[in-house]
């Protein structure tokens, strides 16, 4: 459903998304931001941030997507790990998208486990029932979804205070002097190439990634690597912005590069520890490595897990 707006005279300088839920009485602020940051508002033709501040005269278009159409359950391959009545873990594949979003809109995670009729929750979000987080298309390993609104606010809140651990395995380019490191940058929507992101040093929000070297192989590292937030796209951006870029990065990376016959981005989900939303028990869930990853974590700590 598309809306066209002409901001007022008597706006000034009102955030986006603040004003945008006044206008869209029945959805949620939370909601909204969701849309911007999937780049389905528009401000002047162009994508923006919950934060841009708006002017007289704008002309803002959001197209509200149809949950009933976007998510109609389609049979997809699923590796589900583990799951009870409150949540399910699922080992994504490389090439599967989370959710129904800009672009994409059949075979994703979410429609495969409607079909198979596993319940999700509907949070503040109904295009993206059951997601607390997410991986991106091209990166594989484990994920985490709600089964219903309870367990979904209590992992959300884990998430949000940095309760959950997350462990990814990244083969990157160089080779490093030291063998653990700690990037702190923020991260903002790159303007000029929506929705890709960028390390910004204003209009960003704080991310922190830490890392170990595992293996050095030529001209090619193998590390550990510890996102403690979690914004977009963080690891590939944090990484490229140390000249360290990720093998098979189609967006950050330095393709030219790769290792002849790459046929992935070599980042992986291999980790993931967090408070079980009921029994507040500690769970841990580990994604088998990846053909791709075996012969370079050979000889490292990581072939306890082979």
């Amino acid at each position: 459903m598309r809306h066209e707006f002409i901001v007022g005279e008597e706006v000034g300088e009102e955030r986006l998304d603040r004003w945008l839920a006044a206008q869209l009485r029945g959805y949620s602020r939370s909601r909204v931001q969701h849309w911007i940051e999937d780049g389905s508002v528009l401000i002047n033709a162009q994508t923006a941030k919950p934060s841009t501040r708006l002017t007289p005269g704008n002309q803002v278009v959001i197209e509200i997507p149809d949950p009933r159409e976007s998510l109609k359950p389609m049979e997809v391959p699923l590796q589900i790990i583990y799951q009870d009545e409150d949540l399910i873990v699922v080992d994504k594949q490389v090439g599967l998208v989370v959710h129904p979003g800009a672009g994409y809109g059949e075979g994703t995670l979410v429609q495969g486990l409607l079909y198979l009729k596993c319940p999700l929750s509907q949070g503040s979000s109904p295009e993206r029932p059951g997601v607390v987080h997410r991986l991106d298309k091209e990166t594989s390993g484990v994920i985490l979804l709600a089964k219903n609104d309870i367990a979904q606010q209590s992992l959300t809140d884990q998430f949000q205070e940095r309760q959950v651990k997350k462990s990814y395995l990244a083969l990157v380019h160089g080779r490093f002097e030291e063998s653990m490191g700690r990037i702190e940058a923020d991260i903002g929507r790159d303007l000029r190439h929506a929705p890709h992101r960028k390390i910004r040093l204003h209009g960003g929000k704080s991310a922190i990634t830490e890392f170990e070297v595992l293996k050095e192989i030529e001209d090619l590292s193998l590390l550990l690597v510890k996102p403690i937030t979690g914004r977009t796209h963080q690891i590939r951006v944090h990484l490229a912005g140390i000249d360290h870029y990720v093998v098979g990065d189609s967006i950050y990376g330095k393709k030219r590069l790769d290792p002849e016959g790459t046929s992935r981005m070599m980042l992986h989900a291999w980790k993931l520890r967090f408070r079980h939303p009921r029994t507040t028990e500690s769970l841990e869930f580990t994604s088998p490595l990846p053909p791709e990853f075996l012969a370079y974590c050979a000889g490292t700590s990581l072939e306890r897990c082979l």
